[in-house]
């Protein structure tokens, strides 16, 4: 919603400077056509938007600081100058001139600055929503650890009530604890499914406008993930997702194909020029072949950039394992993302999509089997350059990570969509442009934190 308003102030904003500039710099110019000025005023809104978002500046943590917008607006409006070189250069005719482009983005900059001002109060007085959660201690603080890593200020956990042996001692202490601390919404997370539930006092919190709602889906909307040890074979087999739909199917691979070659095309003398600087600054090929696994468990070459040097014998597969052996050149190509371009041809090809799951070493995979719950629903769809594990969380260098990026990649196969595909792109040029992992890791001493039993 705020993207829309600030949206609309731009393009307001772009529309008024063009008349306010064509009216006092060149009254006897020709007049601009409406249909011109509107498409104008349009690219401007929309770079400006796009510039705001990968600065981070619609993250709800954001809005919090008031100081945000400021520290923030050097690097937005150097990335908005510098789509907009691009934009004016591919398409002339939607180019403003130096006389609107100037005042046009100091009024943006005034008005944004002010949206931003009322907002940030509004968003600062709001309370945030008061959570009880009610079963299992370890589910219940593993839930309050996802709500303090990715809640951003939306909930706070006011307590947690374990179950009783009985019914009637469930529903006492349930209703103790829903006069004790208001809630506004009870999550049921329970680790035994055969544990009597206060169904009766749950009805009762429900009808007097308290929302009840079960731990699955709550915390795989808050994290992002799926919650494996939750997840039974029935619920794969009978439930929704889990599978790619033809449509979707067939548009991934249409516009795969399209990217890909427009991706190779024009990137093709950057490629070159890297290289040629992997040839010069050390000894070894310019592009590294690894056998991966991919759609139906099929194996097949991925492409890469060299980043490292040459291996003597066998080695690890885990990241923190070959640290020694990144080159100077490779960390950079490493932390853009760069090393992965070549990887456009395995698109073009048929072995991998732009988005989907990373496709794991063949030689982790009979491994990755045997200790992974549910690793096999990975092959279901083809793996992917980016995707929502590598937007979401860090390299993986043990299996407990891997175990990790799993909840990852199963709520986007269960969830896999166009729109999804749209935000894990956005989210990736986003972490490009900013050199840094997308992840957001809980931190270890907030991981070890845990609320209160309320008996």
């Amino acid at each position: 919603m705020l993207s829309l308003i600030e949206g609309g102030v731009l393009w307001l904003t772009a529309l008024v400077s063009m008349g306010v500039a064509n009216d006092l710099l060149a009254p006897q110019g020709p007049a601009v056509p409406w249909e011109l000025a509107l498409g104008r005023s349009f690219a401007f809104a929309v770079i400006g938007v796009t510039s705001l978002y990968f600065a981070d500046l619609y993250d709800m943590v954001t809005l919090r600081r008031p100081a945000a917008f400021p520290e923030r607006l050097p690097y937005t409006l150097a990335l908005a100058l510098c789509l907009l070189a691009a934009l004016y250069y591919l398409l002339p005719a939607l180019r403003l001139g130096a006389h609107v482009l100037l005042p046009c983005a100091a009024a943006g900059v005034v008005f944004l600055l002010a949206v931003r001002i009322a907002l940030g109060r509004s968003v600062r007085r709001r309370e945030p929503e008061r959570v009880l959660l009610l079963g299992d201690q370890t589910l219940g603080g593993r839930l309050a650890d996802a709500i303090t890593a990715k809640g951003r200020g939306e909930y706070l956990v006011v307590g947690v009530v374990a179950l009783a042996p009985d019914a009637e001692g469930i529903n006492r202490q349930l209703q103790k604890a829903m006069q004790d601390t208001t809630p506004d919404r009870v999550v049921v997370a329970t680790g035994d499914r055969q544990a009597p539930l206060p169904l009766q006092q749950l009805l009762q919190s429900r009808l007097s406008g308290v929302a009840v709602e079960d731990y699955v889906p709550f915390y795989e909307r808050l994290a992002g993930k799926i919650a494996l040890d939750r997840l039974s074979p029935g619920s794969v087999v009978f439930g929704d997702g889990f599978g790619e739909a033809r449509l979707y199917t067939a548009f991934s691979r249409a516009v795969g194909l399209i990217a890909a070659t427009f991706g190779l095309l024009v990137l093709a003398p950057f490629m070159a020029l890297i290289a040629v600087g992997i040839r010069v600054t050390s000894p070894g090929p310019v592009f590294f072949i690894h056998q991966r696994v991919g759609r139906h468990g099929k194996p097949y070459g991925l492409i890469k950039l060299r980043t490292m040097h040459i291996a003597d014998g066998p080695h690890s597969e885990w990241a923190r394992d070959n640290n020694d052996r990144i080159t100077p050149l490779g960390r950079v190509l490493r932390r853009f993302r760069i090393d992965e371009l070549p990887q456009l041809i395995n698109v073009l090809k048929g072995d991998m999509n732009l988005v989907g799951p990373r496709p794991h070493p063949v030689s982790n995979y009979l491994m990755f089997m045997e200790r992974i719950p549910h690793y096999a629903f990975r092959s279901v769809v083809r793996p992917g350059i980016t995707g929502w594990a590598q937007v979401r969380y860090c390299y993986a260098n043990n299996l407990e990570q891997e175990i990790e990026k799993m909840r990852f990649d199963l709520f986007y196969i269960r969830n896999v969509s166009i729109w999804l595909d749209l935000r894990v792109l956005f989210e990736t040029i986003r972490i490009v442009l900013r050199g840094h992992e997308g992840a957001i890791v809980v931190d270890p001493a907030i991981r070890g934190q845990r609320f209160g039993t309320l008996s």
